[in-house]
């Protein structure tokens, strides 16, 4: 564990102050878009209380034409809740936060980022501090594995979909073509038989 630059006094609000100023090379910003799309989170402890929050913000959007977005959250918001002289709660947001954008950044090109927070400090009437503790994972990543889960299984559902679709003509085809085939030959003309032979017919169309 190491010691942050945020500077978090008690009942201290804070509006908006500079955390520091970056120059990242494209290749910094590459490893750090990788690292938004692994979804890397960070984690904070104040006063025995966790915070975590996801390093960036990935959008993905569309099939033709396909959109992949992804941000740094440069501004993060505090929010502490306190009773007496004990903090109750904490939490970090970024609700009303834009995310600066990562894309489209040339080979050659360095970009320039400004790290910002905010604190908002209000009293609450609850004197028990929350149930939650350093390695309690309740309430963060259940969420992330939740949004795995949905895709995957919307992918399966979507596999299995086309499957049967594909499977429902396979059969309809070949149904048709195990009934002509069957057909009596003592009732088959010569002739019409060599029609049925050289027409495109059932399995021959799908060759």
């Amino acid at each position: 564990m190491a010691e942050s630059l945020y500077e978090i006094r008690f009942r201290e609000n804070v509006e908006k102050r500079i955390l520091c100023h970056m120059q990242l090379s494209s290749a910094q910003v590459e490893q750090l878009r990788q690292a938004i799309e692994e979804l890397y989170y960070f984690e904070f402890v104040v006063d025995d209380l966790p915070i975590r929050g996801f390093v960036g913000y990935m959008e993905e959007s569309g099939f033709l034409p396909h959109s992949h977005k992804i941000g740094l959250w440069t501004h993060l918001d505090f929010h502490l809740e306190f009773h007496g002289d004990r903090i109750i709660f904490a939490n970090v947001s970024v609700r009303d936060v834009k995310p600066h954008s990562l894309d489209g950044l040339r080979p050659d090109e360095f970009l320039g980022l400004t790290h910002t927070y905010s604190v908002r400090w209000s009293e609450t009437s609850v004197e028990r501090r929350s149930d939650r503790r350093r390695g309690d994972d309740g309430g963060f990543f259940p969420r992330t594995l939740e949004i795995h889960w949905l895709s995957i299984i919307n992918s399966m559902v979507l596999v299995f979909l086309l499957v049967g679709f594909v499977a429902v003509i396979l059969m309809r085809v070949l149904r048709n073509d195990l009934a002509r085939y069957n057909l009596d030959e003592e009732t088959t003309s010569a002739g019409s038989g060599d029609d049925f032979d050289q027409g495109d017919n059932g399995w021959k169309i799908i060759h």
